[in-house]
């Protein structure tokens, strides 16, 4: 079953490209790490992936009946044990 299917998306800020055609198709099972140096748009790749963040080109979609759950980069959870929060 495909969870997301991106094709040929694009981002950019006022100074530089982020990425641009990126494709991925993120199927159940798999898993995905992605890696890179400050500022290169890896969270902007998963917000697009996501959801809350449009890419400026390219489709996203996401499959039927697919719930995505995501953990900010710096959430607030209170206070309480790891287990209190999820």
């Amino acid at each position: 079953m495909i969870l997301v299917d991106v094709d040929g998306v694009a981002m950019s800020r006022p100074d530089r490209a982020l990425f641009r055609d990126l494709s991925v198709t993120v199927s159940q099972g798999d898993r995905l790490g992605v890696l890179g140096v400050n500022g290169v748009g890896k969270s902007t790749l998963l917000g697009v992936m996501t959801g809350p963040v449009e890419p400026e080109a390219g489709r996203v979609r996401r499959g039927r009946d697919v719930t995505v759950a995501v953990l900010e980069q710096r959430p607030e959870l209170g206070s309480g044990t790891v287990r209190d929060a999820v």
